[in-house]
This record gives C-alpha cells, structure tokens and sequence, in this order.
C-alpha cells in the first residue's frame, strides 16, 4: 500500500462513511490504475459486493505510474491534481456490483491538469451483499 497517496482521502472518508467504516479500515483495499489500463475491482466472496470509499482521478505524488515518455518534466507536475467527479463516478459505475471496471482516461473523468499523467486510485471494501440495505418497519 502506498502510504503518501491515500493522504487525500482522509476527507473523503470523513465525509462517505460510517464511523464503523472508519473503525474497520484495515479491510479496505487500494487500488491503483496507470495510464489509460484498466482497472479490475472484485470481492473474492460470491456474496459480497464492492463499496466504493473513496476515489481520485489524477496525481499527488511523482512516485506512481511515472511514465518515462511524458513531455513535461515531472518536477513540473501538478502534484495537487483531482478530478472533482472521480468518487461519483466511481460509486456510481462500481457500487453495489460484486465486479467492477474503471478506465482511467480523461474521456471519463475529465482533466483535471493538461501537463501532468494521471492515474487512478480507488479505496473500497466487499461488504455483504444482504447487509447493506437493511430496513426496519414499524409493525405496530
């Protein structure tokens, strides 16, 4: 897991989910997509389906996905780069299916900063397919 990039979902993570969610972080999984590869998300249990917590199309740091052919210089990137629309897109794509693909392209979520490549990360977790949408009813 790379550390310094999951900096930027501290807020996002403030903000979608549960304070149980937050507890119980060690069971969520990062996964990172470069250039314009696709990304495969899935839940190892036939039961389970992915709950998206956070999610970033863009750059904040040099270190991942460092395309040697890039024409600007990496010490001339954007390390503060983030597409608004990268968590909708995402949970909208991906939750509540028990496999998801993402591509990450500026045709799906926009550039965020022409000069600098991108890449895509994604913080999610398997959750039970029967435990997500539970609903009491009064029967009084």
């Amino acid at each position: 897991m790379h550390h310094a990039t999951l900096f930027p979902f501290i807020l996002i993570f403030m903000i979608n989910t549960s304070a149980a969610e937050v507890f119980n972080s060690i069971q969520h999984k990062s996964f990172i997509a470069c250039g314009n590869t696709i990304m495969r998300l899935n839940c190892s249990s036939t039961n389970d389906i992915l709950r998206i917590i956070g999610a970033n199309y863009g750059r904040f740091t040099s270190f991942l996905c460092h395309p040697n052919s890039w024409p600007t210089p990496s010490s001339q990137w954007d390390l503060q780069c983030s597409a608004g629309g990268s968590f909708a897109i995402a949970s909208e794509r991906c939750d509540g299916k028990p496999t998801c693909t993402l591509k990450p392209s500026t045709t799906l979520f926009g550039d965020p900063c022409t000069t600098t490549p991108k890449y895509l990360e994604v913080l999610y977790r398997c959750v039970g397919m029967y435990s997500v949408n539970i609903v009491y009813h009064n029967l009084t």
